[in-house]
């Protein structure tokens, strides 16, 4: 059984970026993960692994895998793969936009799992 107390302080936030990736996606993401933790919250970050804005892994400890979980700073960053595209022009966009949001539907059990443990 779940303790609501514990449960009610807990979010998840969902973008398609977060650090280490540049841009206003990333800075916004950040900045609301702050704000939420600012005020209490244990916060989670499901986002895809840091390809932005040429479509390759910033990092190669992502490479070869499909989910990877780490710790940054306060939060705890659940990072999906996604399809490795340059995010130049509206089709490739979509494309990138949609991919997330499929593997963040098929892995929400997953994701689910995951912070229950870590809570």
């Amino acid at each position: 059984m779940t303790n609501n107390k514990i449960s009610s302080r807990v979010v998840l936030l969902i973008s398609l970026y977060f650090l280490p990736e540049p841009g206003g996606g990333a800075t916004a993401a950040l900045n609301r993960a702050k704000l939420l933790k600012g005020i209490g919250y244990n916060v989670f970050v499901v986002c895809g692994f840091p390809t932005y804005p040429k479509g390759k892994l910033i990092d190669q400890k992502y490479k070869g895998k499909f989910f990877y979980v780490e710790k940054i700073g306060d939060f705890t960053i659940i990072r999906l793969k996604l399809i490795a595209l340059s995010h130049e022009g509206y089709l490739k966009r979509l494309i990138i936009f949609l991919n997330f949001f499929f593997v963040c539907i098929l892995t929400l059990p997953r994701i689910v799992r995951i912070t229950e443990k870590l809570i």
